[in-house]
């Protein structure tokens, strides 16, 4: 429900969805990239400390994986846009 509602942009929806994700189902293989599309929403939602905020948060928590790559160029993006 968060993806679909972040590709539609109703970016506020897609929040909640991904935090109660979170939530309800700590230990879900989902939560990685739920925390990366939380950072990603607060991003598009032009929040830019809560987006720094998620998105180290994700470089923290799961630094091996994938998400942690992709956080760390939203991030590098940020920057280089003087957010």
């Amino acid at each position: 429900l968060g993806e679909a509602n972040y590709v539609s942009r109703n970016y506020r929806e897609a929040l909640e969805a991904f935090q109660q994700l979170i939530a309800q189902f700590p230990d879900s293989s989902k939560n990685p990239g739920a925390r990366l599309k939380i950072g990603y929403v607060y991003y598009e939602l032009q929040n830019w400390s809560a987006a720094r905020e998620a998105l180290q948060q994700v470089v923290k928590l799961y630094p091996e994986e994938t998400v942690a790559k992709k956080a760390n160029e939203r991030l590098q993006r940020m920057k280089r846009e003087g957010h």
